[in-house]
């Protein structure tokens, strides 16, 4: 007789566990899948501040890139937004219109365990003149949906620091035209008023062969090869230098202006006296000659990196290697400052 009693109450319970999902979800409480499934959920997994960093329009900006690990959340949306505070924790107004500064965005989810990098552009312009150069606090909150169609808020503060440069040799010559640029570069002025060219010395020539560099453009947070890296896009125009032998060369340098010893060997981005350099020839088909040469250097070459936000500097050279013992030296840039934080 217990026997029986037995059997009877672990079929009841077998019962039971096969209608409650069904039953929970005719409720519309709970779906089958959220019974046997761990809730959804949105994780910042990474965030990182990058400065002076030319937008597509060419605007000199801070680079916001956020890393969103998703799980359990298909075929939906969550809004991910930044919201900028002082470090006592009032909120900032913008320069522009005295509201808020924050951004707010809409991503979409198509399938559950996926990674969503978000790269937003802010113009300095958005941020009130006393915060330059001050720690803030930067709230990011991620919003989403749960099974029940409740609203899950998570929150995070980063602390920054807001480091534009608007010295000349930092603002590319695409954005000469801009108003807000030109605001940029007179109304809020760094102290470094403008960066000295490195003195690697132009070769004098009298046949007319020249070479300028005219801006270089930063992009931060792309990949080639599998690293993470900094494109560098430098504009240059050359004259009398039909089909030689150019070499557009990057070096790059410590805010004290000494050059970065490569410290992870790579033979190709290394020069000859061991410091980090990047660099591709070019022949120009023509004359006058104008082309745009895309440089790629990984992060892990920058023996800063890594170490907080770190600011560096960098310069292109156009050099004529006429043979491979004579080589020209036909113009040398300004030097170009730029931040590297670890992602």
């Amino acid at each position: 007789m217990d026997f029986r009693k037995f059997i009877l109450v672990l079929v009841i319970l077998v019962v039971a566990f096969c209608l409650l999902p069904a039953i929970f979800f005719l409720t519309g409480k709970y779906n089958a899948k959220s019974f046997f499934s761990k809730p959804p959920s949105a994780v910042l997994e990474n965030f990182r501040c990058d400065h002076n960093v030319l937008d597509d329009n060419g605007i000199n900006t801070m680079q916001l890139t956020a890393v969103i690990n998703t799980h359990n959340i298909v075929d939906s949306t969550i809004i991910f937004s930044m919201e900028f505070y002082y470090s006592d924790g009032s909120p900032m107004l913008s320069n522009l219109d005295r509201k808020p500064v924050a951004v707010q965005k809409q991503l979409a989810v198509h399938c559950s365990d996926t990674s969503i990098t978000d790269v937003t552009y802010m113009d300095y312009n958005v941020f009130p003149d006393e915060s330059l150069g001050q720690e803030v606090e930067c709230r990011t909150v991620l919003t989403y949906s749960d099974w029940t169609g409740e609203r899950e808020r998570h929150e995070q503060d980063k602390t920054l620091v807001l480091y534009p440069d608007f010295t000349e040799s930092n603002v590319s010559s695409t954005q000469n035209n801009n108003p807000k640029t030109e605001k940029q570069k007179s109304g809020t002025q760094n102290k470094q008023s403008k960066e000295t060219p490195i003195s690697l010395g132009k070769s004098e020539n009298t046949d007319g062969r020249t070479a300028l560099v005219k801006d270089i453009t930063i992009r931060h947070n792309t990949r080639n090869g599998g690293q993470d890296g900094i494109t560098l896009t430098v504009n240059f125009v050359c004259n009398n230098l039909k089909n030689a032998n150019l070499y557009c060369m990057v070096s790059f340098y410590n805010e004290d202006k000494s050059e970065i010893q490569q410290k992870i060997y790579n033979e190709k981005y290394r020069s000859q006296a061991g410091t980090v350099i990047v660099g591709d020839f070019v022949v120009p088909p023509s004359s006058p000659y104008t082309t745009k040469i895309d440089l790629f250097i990984p992060y892990n070459q920058l023996s800063a990196s890594g170490q907080g936000n770190s600011k560096m500097l960098l310069s292109a050279s156009i050099l004529n290697f006429r043979t491979n013992t004579d080589v020209e030296a036909l113009d040398i840039s300004s030097l170009y400052p730029f931040y590297v934080e670890k992602l």
